[in-house]
């Protein structure tokens, strides 16, 4: 259901208390979105980082929902989505103060970390 990049903003409207499980490389696909990513094209993929409890860390391209990414073709989308995962982490750390248990992190993987 939150495959679809704008649906799922919609949805975020609607049930504002919903927390998410971002799997961007969706997003990208379903909407096609050239590199560099637009500010206007970020700006929604952040309003959902903003809200995600819950990451899933495939790496996509246009055109494919999981690219190789120790392919140096793929290097850009890897990038922006290390990105995207850092802004994700730092912004449910912000959040996640008083959590249950069970929905903290526990590792930060090393790429994260830089």
């Amino acid at each position: 259901m939150t495959t679809d990049l704008l649906f799922t903003l919609d949805l975020m409207d609607e049930v504002p208390e919903m927390r998410l499980l971002a799997d961007l490389s969706h997003f990208l696909v379903s909407c096609e979105f050239w590199y560099p990513i637009s500010d206007e094209d970020e700006a929604l993929v952040r309003r959902v980082l903003d809200r995600t409890w819950a990451f899933h860390a495939r790496v996509a391209s246009r055109e494919q929902i999981q690219v190789e990414i120790t392919f140096p073709q793929h290097k850009i989308w890897l990038d922006l989505f290390l990105g995207w995962s850092k802004s994700g982490f730092k912004s449910w750390k912000t959040r996640c103060c008083g959590c249950p248990p069970h929905l903290r992190m526990r590792t930060w993987p090393t790429a994260l970390r830089n």
